[in-house]
């Protein structure tokens, strides 16, 4: 067990050292959390008599948002909280506190002792995500390297290409679509316009007026020059653009990078990234650093342990770079489902800017007049597998790669 750390008392500045002089194997094999904070064993319910013994905080507990009845204050001495700490004063005594009466009992130590406990947790937190990342990491390589440059990506580009030659009018419509209204389509409807009618009603009938106040003469002259009021002839009508649908494959529809270079481009940042996941490397440098601080009397966890944290931090943003390219790809899938294409299909062949005639033949679109133009998937075409890419995330992240 790690020497006794020196007691933090109240006022006198000295801050516990027991969290920061566990190694990092220790940290791992604690548990900083409780469910059954009042059936630990040594448990008093009101604050022991100073005995020399260093104070920490052992353990965290919270209840908030539950139904859980509320739990006795040493300090308060009575239920009066969801969630605090279990103060562990003695090899065999230990009491519970509220998350906000902490300091009422050491005064302005106890942000001390929290702050270690906390820190420790924290770093706690950190060695299991690192732990995770590097058993998940070469893996995950694999799968990205292959994903780069599997047919399923490359088809992204393929079709595309292909698409463009073979319907070069409905893919222009298309992309026009996606680029200025999200990808909604639309066909002008006809519609009976009542406003009109009511405007053109009103406006004869005031012209009318003035009519019969003309002399007779000026209403033969008017006559002779057309210019009698004539009675509206409704109904009148309108168009009004109406969306027909909504394609979500706006990245196939646009000039944005493809995936398969976005993703090799990802590749090359994991490869760079590699070095420093290296054990020996980062492992090395933080014993060497948090020897130092010993040596120097600085009590703070090594600096480094920012060090896996942007590690942690470039990982997810490559990953939800990754994440952005294979929902660019599986948009692209469902947009060759024969019910969207038959939606395409009609709006393309009556849309008087396209006036195409296409037809929809399985997983993809022929031209009526040239059934060489045309594009489509295989019947048994489906997008990357994303289950690696979602382990290994949940592995930088800290959680559960099982699930």
């Amino acid at each position: 067990m790690p020497q006794r750390a020196r007691r933090a008392r109240k006022g006198d500045g000295e801050i516990n050292t027991y969290w920061r002089s566990l190694t990092d194997e220790q940290l791992l094999r604690v548990s900083f959390t409780t469910t059954d904070p009042e059936g630990l064993e040594g448990l008093v319910l009101d604050v022991p008599p100073d005995n020399g013994y260093p104070p920490i905080v052992e353990l965290c507990y919270d209840f908030r948002g539950s139904k859980r009845s509320y739990i006795r204050c040493a300090h308060c001495g009575y239920p009066n909280h969801l969630a605090g700490y279990v103060i562990k004063v003695d090899e065999r005594v230990r009491f519970l506190v509220g998350h906000d009466c902490g300091d009422k009992i050491y005064g302005a130590d106890f942000a001390g002792l929290r702050s270690d406990y906390e820190s420790a947790r924290s770093h706690a937190d950190d060695l299991r995500r690192w732990l995770g990342l590097q058993s998940e990491f070469a893996a995950f390589f694999d799968y990205l390297k292959r994903l780069q440059c599997c047919p399923e990506v490359r088809a992204f580009r393929d079709k595309r290409a292909t698409f463009r030659k073979a319907h070069p009018r409905l893919f222009g419509g298309l992309s026009i679509a996606s680029a200025r209204y999200g990808g909604a389509l639309h066909i002008d409807e006809k519609v009976r316009d009542f406003d009109a009618e009511v405007r053109a009603e009103e406006r004869y009938e005031r012209e009318l007026a003035d009519w019969n106040k003309l002399s007779p003469a000026e209403q033969k002259k008017r006559r002779r020059e057309g210019r009698k009021p004539v009675a509206p002839q409704p109904p009148f009508y309108k168009n009004i653009p109406k969306v027909v649908m909504t394609i979500r494959a706006r990245e196939f529809f646009s000039d944005a990078t493809l995936p398969h270079e976005t993703l090799s481009s990802i590749l090359r940042a994991f490869e760079n990234l590699s070095a420093e996941i290296d054990t020996a490397t980062l492992r090395n440098a933080v014993w060497q650093n948090r020897n130092q601080n010993a040596s120097n009397g600085m009590l703070g966890r090594s600096p480094l342990i920012t060090t896996y944290r942007e590690i942690f931090k470039q990982a997810n943003t490559l990953l939800d770079q990754i994440e952005i390219q294979l929902s660019a790809i599986e948009n692209f899938v469902s947009f060759f489902d024969p019910i969207i294409l038959a939606a395409v299909a009609q709006w393309a062949n009556t849309h008087p800017g396209i006036s195409a005639n296409v037809l929809v033949r399985g997983r993809g679109l022929v031209d009526g007049s040239d059934p060489t133009l045309a594009v489509s998937l295989p019947a048994d075409f489906s997008p990357p597998d994303r289950k690696p890419l979602v382990s290994f995330r949940r592995a930088v992240n800290g959680l559960d790669t099982s699930l």
